[in-house]
Protein backbone atom coordinates (compact mmCIF):
# COMPACT_ATOMS: atom_id res chain seq x y z
CA UNK A 1 0.00 0.00 0.00
CA UNK A 2 1.61 3.29 -0.81
CA UNK A 3 2.46 5.79 2.12
CA UNK A 4 1.12 8.98 1.63
CA UNK A 5 3.87 12.23 2.29
CA UNK A 6 1.43 14.81 3.53
CA UNK A 7 1.27 14.73 7.20
CA UNK A 8 -2.14 15.79 7.34
CA UNK A 9 -4.95 13.18 7.66
CA UNK A 10 -6.29 11.79 4.92
CA UNK A 11 -9.63 10.74 4.80
CA UNK A 12 -12.12 9.25 1.85
CA UNK A 13 -15.14 10.49 1.04
CA UNK A 14 -17.71 7.41 -0.49
CA UNK A 15 -21.43 8.94 -2.31
CA UNK A 16 -22.42 8.93 -5.21
CA UNK A 17 -24.22 12.09 -4.87
CA UNK A 18 -21.35 14.31 -6.61
CA UNK A 19 -23.64 17.52 -4.51
CA UNK A 20 -22.84 15.90 -0.97
CA UNK A 21 -19.09 15.41 -1.95
CA UNK A 22 -18.44 18.45 -3.01
CA UNK A 23 -20.07 20.25 0.05
CA UNK A 24 -18.13 17.38 2.62
CA UNK A 25 -14.76 17.76 0.37
CA UNK A 26 -14.93 21.20 0.62
CA UNK A 27 -16.12 21.93 4.44
CA UNK A 28 -12.99 18.98 5.53
CA UNK A 29 -10.51 20.95 3.11
CA UNK A 30 -11.61 24.08 5.00
CA UNK A 31 -10.80 22.43 8.35
CA UNK A 32 -7.22 20.81 7.00
CA UNK A 33 -7.98 17.73 6.15
CA UNK A 34 -6.83 16.09 2.62
CA UNK A 35 -9.84 14.52 1.10
CA UNK A 36 -10.43 12.36 -1.83
CA UNK A 37 -13.49 10.66 -2.99
CA UNK A 38 -15.42 7.87 -4.91
CA UNK A 39 -18.52 8.20 -6.14
CA UNK A 40 -19.25 4.09 -5.74
CA UNK A 41 -18.40 1.26 -3.72
CA UNK A 42 -15.84 -0.45 -6.16
CA UNK A 43 -13.77 2.68 -6.63
CA UNK A 44 -13.58 3.14 -2.90
CA UNK A 45 -12.48 -0.17 -2.28
CA UNK A 46 -10.23 0.51 -5.55
CA UNK A 47 -9.03 3.59 -3.38
CA UNK A 48 -8.17 1.94 -0.48
CA UNK A 49 -5.62 -0.60 -1.78
CA UNK A 50 -3.85 1.93 -3.07
CA UNK A 51 -3.62 4.62 -0.32
CA UNK A 52 -3.82 4.67 3.04
CA UNK A 53 -6.42 6.54 4.91
CA UNK A 54 -7.37 7.80 8.64
CA UNK A 55 -11.08 7.74 7.68
CA UNK A 56 -13.62 6.80 5.43
CA UNK A 57 -16.99 8.60 5.65
CA UNK A 58 -19.11 6.19 4.00
CA UNK A 59 -22.98 6.52 2.45
CA UNK A 60 -24.73 3.90 2.38
CA UNK A 61 -27.48 4.08 0.11
CA UNK A 62 -25.45 3.71 -3.27
CA UNK A 63 -26.15 2.07 -6.74
CA UNK A 64 -24.77 -1.86 -7.43
CA UNK A 65 -22.80 -1.56 -3.53
CA UNK A 66 -24.31 -0.56 -0.73
CA UNK A 67 -22.39 1.25 2.38
CA UNK A 68 -22.95 -1.78 3.95
CA UNK A 69 -21.24 -4.44 2.29
CA UNK A 70 -18.01 -1.59 0.99
CA UNK A 71 -17.84 -1.89 4.70
CA UNK A 72 -17.67 -5.07 4.94
CA UNK A 73 -15.10 -5.77 2.07
CA UNK A 74 -12.76 -3.41 3.54
CA UNK A 75 -12.60 -4.95 6.84
CA UNK A 76 -11.95 -8.52 5.60
CA UNK A 77 -8.59 -6.81 4.91
CA UNK A 78 -6.64 -7.80 8.40
CA UNK A 79 -4.34 -4.44 7.01
CA UNK A 80 -7.89 -2.33 7.57
CA UNK A 81 -9.10 -3.47 10.62
CA UNK A 82 -8.40 -0.19 13.04
CA UNK A 83 -9.11 2.01 9.69
CA UNK A 84 -12.21 3.98 11.48
CA UNK A 85 -15.59 4.08 9.20
CA UNK A 86 -18.31 6.79 9.88
CA UNK A 87 -21.74 6.43 8.16
CA UNK A 88 -22.80 9.50 6.49
CA UNK A 89 -26.25 8.41 5.68
CA UNK A 90 -30.11 9.64 5.42
CA UNK A 91 -31.40 6.42 6.70
CA UNK A 92 -32.55 6.77 10.03
CA UNK A 93 -34.12 3.61 11.33
CA UNK A 94 -32.56 1.99 14.23
CA UNK A 95 -32.30 -1.00 11.89
CA UNK A 96 -29.96 0.44 9.97
CA UNK A 97 -27.87 1.86 12.27
CA UNK A 98 -27.41 -1.24 14.43
CA UNK A 99 -26.53 -2.90 11.06
CA UNK A 100 -24.25 0.08 10.34
CA UNK A 101 -22.12 -1.06 13.46
CA UNK A 102 -22.32 -4.58 12.92
CA UNK A 103 -20.97 -4.65 9.71
CA UNK A 104 -17.30 -2.56 11.09
CA UNK A 105 -18.10 0.85 11.23
CA UNK A 106 -17.25 3.31 14.48
CA UNK A 107 -20.22 5.88 13.97
CA UNK A 108 -23.37 6.64 12.28
CA UNK A 109 -24.13 10.24 11.21
CA UNK A 110 -27.65 10.88 9.97
CA UNK A 111 -28.09 13.39 7.23
CA UNK A 112 -28.19 17.01 7.04
CA UNK A 113 -25.50 16.33 9.42
CA UNK A 114 -24.40 19.58 11.89
CA UNK A 115 -20.84 20.80 10.55
CA UNK A 116 -19.48 21.13 14.51
CA UNK A 117 -20.77 17.85 15.52
CA UNK A 118 -19.52 16.14 11.79
CA UNK A 119 -16.21 17.66 12.84
CA UNK A 120 -16.00 16.65 16.12
CA UNK A 121 -16.33 13.33 15.47
CA UNK A 122 -14.25 13.46 12.68
CA UNK A 123 -11.67 14.43 14.36
CA UNK A 124 -12.36 12.27 17.36
CA UNK A 125 -11.55 8.96 15.34
CA UNK A 126 -8.86 10.25 13.51
CA UNK A 127 -7.52 10.97 16.56
CA UNK A 128 -7.55 7.71 18.23
CA UNK A 129 -6.51 5.64 15.05
CA UNK A 130 -3.13 7.77 14.98
CA UNK A 131 -2.98 7.25 18.41
CA UNK A 132 -3.27 3.38 17.99
CA UNK A 133 -1.02 3.66 14.63
CA UNK A 134 1.96 5.76 16.77
CA UNK A 135 1.40 2.79 19.14
CA UNK A 136 2.06 -0.14 16.88
CA UNK A 137 4.80 1.60 15.27
CA UNK A 138 6.53 1.80 18.55
CA UNK A 139 5.81 -1.39 19.94
CA UNK A 140 7.44 -2.88 16.39
CA UNK A 141 10.27 -0.65 17.10
CA UNK A 142 10.62 -2.17 20.34
CA UNK A 143 10.02 -5.88 19.03
CA UNK A 144 12.70 -5.22 16.63
CA UNK A 145 15.29 -4.33 19.37
CA UNK A 146 14.07 -6.99 21.61
CA UNK A 147 14.64 -9.25 18.90
CA UNK A 148 18.08 -7.65 17.85
CA UNK A 149 19.16 -7.79 21.65
CA UNK A 150 17.95 -11.59 22.01
CA UNK A 151 19.81 -12.85 18.51
CA UNK A 152 23.41 -10.68 20.26
CA UNK A 153 22.72 -12.98 23.53
CA UNK A 154 22.23 -15.99 21.92
CA UNK A 155 25.40 -15.73 19.56
CA UNK A 156 27.33 -14.39 23.16
CA UNK A 157 25.64 -17.74 24.69
CA UNK A 158 27.26 -19.94 22.06
CA UNK A 159 30.80 -18.65 22.39
CA UNK A 160 30.43 -19.11 26.46
CA UNK A 161 29.12 -22.84 25.55
CA UNK A 162 32.63 -22.95 23.92
CA UNK A 163 34.15 -21.96 26.34
CA UNK A 164 33.08 -23.78 28.87
CA UNK A 165 33.66 -27.21 26.72
CA UNK A 166 34.87 -30.14 28.23
CA UNK A 167 38.00 -31.19 26.22
CA UNK A 168 38.63 -34.89 25.78
CA UNK A 169 41.46 -35.02 28.56
CA UNK A 170 38.44 -34.37 30.94
CA UNK A 171 36.49 -37.32 29.29
CA UNK A 172 39.20 -39.39 29.86
CA UNK A 173 40.46 -39.30 32.98
CA UNK A 174 37.30 -38.71 34.83
CA UNK A 175 35.04 -40.82 32.28
CA UNK A 176 32.45 -40.92 35.22
CA UNK A 177 31.64 -37.44 35.38
CA UNK A 178 28.41 -35.10 34.39
CA UNK A 179 28.16 -31.31 34.57
CA UNK A 180 25.18 -29.50 35.41
CA UNK A 181 24.89 -26.16 34.37
CA UNK A 182 21.52 -24.33 34.58
CA UNK A 183 22.07 -20.78 33.85
CA UNK A 184 19.49 -18.05 35.33
CA UNK A 185 19.12 -16.21 31.60
CA UNK A 186 20.41 -17.23 28.51
CA UNK A 187 23.86 -16.58 29.34
CA UNK A 188 25.57 -17.14 32.86
CA UNK A 189 28.08 -15.30 35.62
CA UNK A 190 28.92 -18.46 36.64
CA UNK A 191 31.59 -20.98 35.42
CA UNK A 192 33.29 -24.34 36.08
CA UNK A 193 36.97 -24.72 34.52
CA UNK A 194 38.94 -27.68 33.92
CA UNK A 195 42.98 -28.25 33.01
CA UNK A 196 45.43 -31.04 33.74
CA UNK A 197 49.10 -29.51 34.20
CA UNK A 198 52.05 -32.21 35.35
CA UNK A 199 49.64 -34.86 35.89
CA UNK A 200 47.73 -32.87 38.07
CA UNK A 201 44.16 -32.05 37.89
CA UNK A 202 42.91 -28.83 38.34
CA UNK A 203 39.00 -28.13 38.73
CA UNK A 204 37.40 -25.22 39.44
CA UNK A 205 33.65 -24.26 39.89
CA UNK A 206 32.91 -20.73 40.14
CA UNK A 207 30.30 -18.32 41.26
CA UNK A 208 30.54 -14.87 39.50
CA UNK A 209 28.97 -11.84 40.89
CA UNK A 210 25.32 -10.93 38.51
CA UNK A 211 23.56 -12.51 35.88
CA UNK A 212 23.08 -12.57 32.12
CA UNK A 213 25.77 -10.21 30.58
CA UNK A 214 27.50 -8.58 33.16
CA UNK A 215 27.89 -12.54 34.60
CA UNK A 216 29.15 -13.23 31.54
CA UNK A 217 31.67 -10.87 31.05
CA UNK A 218 32.66 -11.74 34.68
CA UNK A 219 33.06 -15.35 33.49
CA UNK A 220 34.98 -14.62 30.54
CA UNK A 221 37.60 -13.17 32.46
CA UNK A 222 37.27 -15.82 34.95
CA UNK A 223 38.22 -18.17 32.95
CA UNK A 224 41.20 -16.07 31.37
CA UNK A 225 42.44 -15.29 35.06
CA UNK A 226 42.61 -18.83 36.12
CA UNK A 227 44.66 -19.69 32.46
CA UNK A 228 47.27 -16.97 33.15
CA UNK A 229 47.25 -17.94 37.27
CA UNK A 230 47.34 -21.67 37.01
CA UNK A 231 49.00 -22.12 33.68
CA UNK A 232 51.50 -19.17 33.43
CA UNK A 233 52.32 -18.97 37.24
CA UNK A 234 51.51 -22.68 38.68
CA UNK A 235 49.26 -21.95 41.03
CA UNK A 236 48.35 -24.84 41.41
CA UNK A 237 50.79 -25.78 43.31
CA UNK A 238 51.02 -23.42 45.95
CA UNK A 239 46.98 -22.84 46.38
CA UNK A 240 47.39 -19.55 49.00
CA UNK A 241 49.61 -17.64 46.46
CA UNK A 242 47.35 -18.94 43.72
CA UNK A 243 44.58 -17.20 45.50
CA UNK A 244 46.31 -13.83 46.20
CA UNK A 245 47.39 -13.88 42.50
CA UNK A 246 43.40 -14.55 41.37
CA UNK A 247 42.09 -11.97 43.86
CA UNK A 248 44.93 -9.24 42.61
CA UNK A 249 43.41 -10.03 38.66
CA UNK A 250 40.08 -9.36 39.81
Amino acid sequence: MEERKSERATILVVDDNLKNVQVLGGFLQGEGFDVEFALEGKSAINWISKQSFDLILLDIMMPEMDGYEVCTIIKQDPSNKDLPVIFITAKTDHDSIIKGFEVGAVDYITKPFIKSELLARVKTHIEIKQSRDRLAHYLKEIEDKSRNITASIEYAKNIQDALLKTSETFKELLPEHFILFEPKDIVSGDFYWFTCIDNIIVIAVMDCTGHGVPGALMSTLGMAFLNETVLGEKGYSDPIRYWRAFAKNL
